[in-house]
């Protein structure tokens, strides 16, 4: 088969830690899925049971390997495939700490992450920049390489990077992105256009909002049991 105009990618949230449930700011912290992040992922699995998947990107931590190994067991054997630079982004001092402590001690650079992630770089962490542009690299070159007409392709990646490739891929600036991962289901289908996707990865724009709308989403919908 022949390359699509347009693509499916199906992003998937990674189970949640124990510190997702405790309310530690988890970022790049590599921990095992809890007993509430295995049974999202088996949902995940079975929403994306005999869907036609060619490949399933992960980000290396546990909880989204995990995932992905239930989504593959569930498919039509599509390999998984661990991207390094699809992991979540680094936050530095801040992991492993309450968000409630760091608001009771930083609430002026808290407030600010909270209403514009893209204007506050935790201490010793990476910048919400750096982050996308090694995302979306990974993303297009995934798109480029991997698809074909009448297949899609599965993202499994955590809370973070989930809500930045929403607002990337539905041209939304960086202040939606905490709105998003409260409002969207855990699992997406996206049609991106692949040329607009490969056009934007050749420019190498650092903003994640650079895609023009109405050009790379095509259409999205939640899963439903």
């Amino acid at each position: 088969m022949g390359k699509a105009k347009f693509a499916d990618i199906w992003l998937v949230r990674a189970g949640c830690s124990q510190w997702d449930q405790d309310g530690r700011i988890v970022g790049a912290t590599d921990l095992p899925p809890c007993e509430a992040g295995l049974a999202a992922a088996r949902d995940a699995a079975r929403l994306l049971a005999g869907k036609p998947i060619c490949a399933i990107l992960t980000a290396p931590a546990e909880c989204a390997r995990s995932t992905a190994d239930l989504i593959a067991q569930g498919s039509r054997s599509p390999k998984v495939r661990p991207t390094e630079t699809l992991g979540e982004i680094a936050l530095g001092l801040w992991e492993g700490t309450l968000a409630s402590d760091i608001e009771d001690r930083c609430p002026t650079v808290y407030r600010q992450w909270r209403t514009d992630p893209s204007s506050v770089i935790p201490p010793e962490g990476e910048s919400y920049q750096e982050a996308m542009a090694r995302v979306r690299e990974a993303i297009t070159d995934a798109v480029g390489r991997h698809l074909k007409n009448g297949q899609g392709l599965a993202i499994v990646v955590g809370p973070t990077v989930f809500g930045m490739l929403i607002c990337w891929l539905e041209n939304r600036p960086p202040s939606d992105l905490w709105e998003l991962l409260d409002e969207s289901p855990p699992v997406i289908r996206m049609t991106v256009d692949r040329a607009t996707m490969k056009a934007v990865s050749r420019a190498q724009s650092p903003e994640p909002a650079a895609l023009p709308a109405g050009r790379v989403q095509a259409s999205v919908s939640s899963l439903h049991r």
